[in-house]
């Protein structure tokens, strides 16, 4: 037999066939590898740049730090506004005994924090305040025995926010970084809003109570922990499978958040 000749037409064709198959294999690897590798990886140099941050200010130094004290009594005994703001540092929100005042105390190692009342969201509030770059650490202990309303927004910080004791109607928490820690009141029905950017959130519930978890629109759930078993999935988040029934609920919704866990406290 004679070998059989492959004409100029037929080459090209080859050619474009394989020209085609390494397009579409690039367009495939932009649009699928690429991404996901881009992503996984830029999360991780997100995630130890964060830790990074977090190991620096668990390093600060407040031993020669000024101090101011908190002895603030509420504007409002029906209800009051406490809202807390600083740009990098250590901060522990608790509740205390004390009849309708917050206490505490601020190291500062840069410009002295303000604590000022006033209006602020048409509320009569209290308001601490730093703007300075330096650091704080600050502990804030609120009055359980008076209804309260909680705004706090810090940038880089590591945080534990224990609201098991109080009365909360709502409370706003905003980090852009960090370790924050909220424990959410345990005898009156409230409504969170959380956030810790490109830091870890870490939520603690109560069994008895019922809770709900929805994200912000648009905001995905990234390295989500929680029981599988306590909850079960809704439209845009979670539930626990005693919402309906439970007299006291918290209703927590998840903005723009690293890591996220939440889990009932032993």
């Amino acid at each position: 037999m004679r070998p059989t000749k492959t004409s100029s037409g037929n080459i090209l064709v080859i050619l474009l066939v394989i020209v085609v198959l390494v397009i579409a294999l690039g367009v495939i690897a932009f649009k699928v590898i690429l991404p996901k590798f881009t992503s996984q990886f830029g999360s991780q140099v997100a995630s130890q740049a964060v830790q990074m941050a977090v190991d620096q200010i668990k390093k600060m130094d407040f031993s020669k730090a000024e101090t101011v004290e908190i002895n603030q009594l509420l504007p409002n005994p029906k209800l009051s506004l406490v809202s807390v703001g600083f740009n990098q540092g250590k901060l522990t929100i608790d509740g205390a005994t004390s009849d309708n005042a917050i206490t505490g105390e601020i190291k500062y190692l840069g410009q002295k924090p303000q604590i000022a009342t006033g209006q602020l969201k048409g509320l009569d509030a209290v308001t601490i305040q730093s703007s300075d770059q330096m650091g704080e650490d600050t502990t804030i202990h609120l009055p359980t025995n008076q209804p309260l309303n909680l705004q706090v927004g810090i940038g880089l910080a590591i945080a534990t926010i224990d609201l098991r004791s109080l009365t909360i109607n709502e409370a706003s928490i905003a980090a852009g970084a960090g370790e924050i820690t909220v424990v959410v009141p345990q005898n009156t029905s409230s409504t969170l809003s959380l956030a810790a950017g490109a830091g870890t959130l870490k939520v603690g519930t109560h069994k008895e109570n019922g809770i709900k978890v929805t994200a912000v629109a648009g905001t995905p759930w990234n390295n989500l922990e929680l029981d599988q078993d306590r909850y079960t999935k809704i439209d845009g988040g979670f539930k626990s499978a005693n919402y309906e029934t439970a007299a006291v609920k918290t209703d927590i919704t998840v903005g723009q958040t690293g890591n996220f866990l939440i889990g009932d406290l032993k």
